[in-house]
């Protein structure tokens, strides 16, 4: 709900954001995992390469028995050329 994303947001810790917005995307990972299969079988891929939130790429990626790499889109460390793209949700004190 709603509540228990501005609790975990506002007041939680970033495990707490983590498991909010890992739950809210539970109910899409049948689908996608059906999409990505039928993908897959289409394309023969020599490798998957996936987002730290598609994380049922890599057991397509074990199915098939090729090398996958989760990467991430958002840098773990910003500089001039990458800013930071979240924000502090509350200010320091």
């Amino acid at each position: 709900s709603s509540e228990v994303f501005t609790q975990a947001l506002y007041h939680g810790s970033t495990m707490d954001q983590a498991k909010v917005i890992m739950t809210a995307l539970d109910q899409y990972i049948e689908e996608n995992y059906r999409r990505l299969w039928r993908a897959a079988l289409e394309h023969r891929p020599d490798a998957i390469v996936w987002a730290m939130v598609n994380y049922e790429a890599l057991s397509i990626a074990q199915r098939l028995r090729i090398p996958s790499y989760c990467l991430s889109t958002i840098p773990f460390k910003p500089s001039s050329q990458l800013p930071p793209v979240a924000g502090v949700a509350t200010p320091f004190a």
